[in-house]
């Protein structure tokens, strides 16, 4: 990503999206870091939307898989065993110092990442849900110059549009050791309904951590939030906030999008969410360049079709999507 004036100061993810080290936990589902556990499959129906643990209890995916669907040529290994499941894995261990996974949507919209060199394997969303998707690795010839080494396609089958959204991924990165887990654990005490624990965990994230305006004008190309950093530090840039909140409520079971795009003419992060008692509420938490705001949760939970519609309407408006983790 580059930075161009102050519009890079919300959020530095753009057009790049990063690679993240695999995560997850065990793959036998027992109890990991105390009462958090670490289920091998989604608990989810998609008649019914993702099942709601209670009491609140935080359950974080495993994004090990069963190997059953991996190719390995020139330096690049990919593992496509959890495809319908949301998520692909890729490591490269070339020569190259620089390499770039480009990830082509059924869309035709291409996710261009840079992916780590040290060998290990790192995880990417199918953003998209079900469709073709093109694989591409490329390695840095000179300058801003790549070549093609790897090239794969590959159908996705889902059998809903939110799973991909409880993993962690590139942009939200967390595990079951994470103490960004399990202080969402705690917020999210007490809350019955899932707009509860996004009404929570807004307020606290908002109250705690505070916009680190050195970091925004500083922060390198390629920068990744770490969430318990961020937690720890109790600062961040808008990319850092964003990334800390999914987070918490992937962990809580709530599919949550961290939508990067435009407010108008300037880049910016915001957050959606799935209910099952709504779908996808989009544009739920939103930070303007100034400030992060919550849509009411009340709105959505008793407000008249036409009410939610109107506030759509006006967000809409003004923001546009271009990338989707």
């Amino acid at each position: 990503m580059r930075k161009h004036g102050n519009v890079y100061k919300c959020i530095l993810a753009g057009l790049l999206a990063m690679a993240l080290t695999a995560c997850g936990g065990t793959t036998n589902g027992n109890t990991v870091g105390g009462d958090i556990t670490t289920p091998t499959t989604k608990p989810s129906d998609p008649a019914n939307g993702p099942e709601t643990v209670s009491p609140r209890k935080a359950v974080v995916l495993s994004t090990d898989t069963n190997g059953s669907e991996i190719y390995e040529e020139a330096g690049v290994s990919l593992d496509l065993s959890a495809k319908d499941e949301g998520f692909l894995k890729v490591s490269y261990s070339g020569e190259a110092k620089k390499v770039r996974l480009l990830l082509t949507q059924p869309s035709g919209v291409v996710y261009n990442y840079l992916l780590p060199v040290d060998g290990e394997m790192v995880v990417y969303p199918f953003s998209e849900g079900t469709g073709e998707y093109s694989v591409g690795v490329y390695e840095n010839v000179y300058d801003d110059q790549y070549a093609m080494i790897y090239e794969k396609n590959c159908a996705v089958t889902m059998k809903d549009d939110y799973s991909m959204f409880l993993y962690p991924n590139a942009y939200v990165d967390f595990d079951a050791t994470s103490k960004t887990v399990g202080k969402g654990e705690e917020v999210a005490a007490g809350c019955d309904k899932d707009l509860e624990v996004v009404e929570a965990v807004y307020t606290y994230v908002t109250t705690t951590i505070s916009y680190d305006y050195d970091k925004a004008e500083t922060v390198a190309t390629g920068y990744l939030p770490v969430v318990d950093q961020t937690l720890a530090e109790g600062k961040g840039i808008c990319f850092d906030f964003a990334s800390l909140m999914a987070a918490m409520l992937r962990s809580q079971q709530i599919p949550t999008k961290l939508v990067i795009g435009y407010c108008d003419d300037q880049y910016h992060a915001w957050i959606s969410v799935y209910t099952k008692e709504e779908g996808w509420i989009d544009n739920i938490i939103v930070f303007d360049g100034v400030s992060w705001t919550l849509m009411d949760p009340t709105l959505v939970s008793y407000a008249k079709p036409s009410t939610i519609e109107e506030y759509m309407k006006k967000t809409d408006a003004h923001y546009f999507v271009k990338y989707v983790y």
